[in-house]
């Protein structure tokens, strides 16, 4: 809660926080399985997602539920099928964990121009997938990947370029 500025907004500050979420959840829900795919991008967007021209997401592609403003896709991307994007890491319910060990954190994820991030890859928060760059599928990203890269695996690794 006070990671998101409502804890000391008492009893009034927990609804907006629930109601904020239960409106993206309910978007993202809608934007999944909407048919066009011009639909899935228009209620990612409506949702605070910075979306470029000429994106196509794949259907049931989940973009972080508490802070979607914080995610950045460009023009000439292509997400695949059941993909997730995040902008947030919060290990738990466990308070001695996070406090001593894996502390919360909110940073800004970015899918640069002409990037293809192909089915099922999980993108985590604070990466930045560079410019005309491919995410191999099922990959997991959780470092920044060079831009005219291919990256594939858990974790994600270059792979190296077999064109000679």
């Amino acid at each position: 809660m006070d990671s998101y500025g409502y804890r000391r907004k008492g009893t009034l500050g927990v609804i907006r926080l629930y109601a904020r979420q239960m409106y993206s959840l309910i978007l993202n829900r809608l934007a999944g399985m909407a048919p066009p795919p011009s639909m899935r991008v228009a209620l990612q967007r409506a949702r605070g997602v910075k979306i470029g021209r000429d994106v196509y997401l794949g259907y049931y592609v989940d973009i972080d539920n508490l802070h979607p403003d914080l995610i950045t896709i460009e023009d000439n991307v292509t997400i695949g099928h059941h993909s997730m994007i995040f902008a947030h890491s919060n290990p738990g319910w466990s308070s001695e964990v996070k406090e001593n060990s894996y502390p919360p954190f909110v940073a800004s994820t970015a899918i640069k121009k002409g990037a293809w991030v192909s089915v099922g890859c999980i993108i985590l928060a604070g990466t930045t997938i560079g410019e005309a760059s491919v995410v191999g599928a099922g990959s997991v990203v959780r470092r920044d990947v060079a831009p005219r890269t291919v990256v594939a695996g858990n974790p994600a690794r270059v792979v190296p370029n077999l064109q000679g």
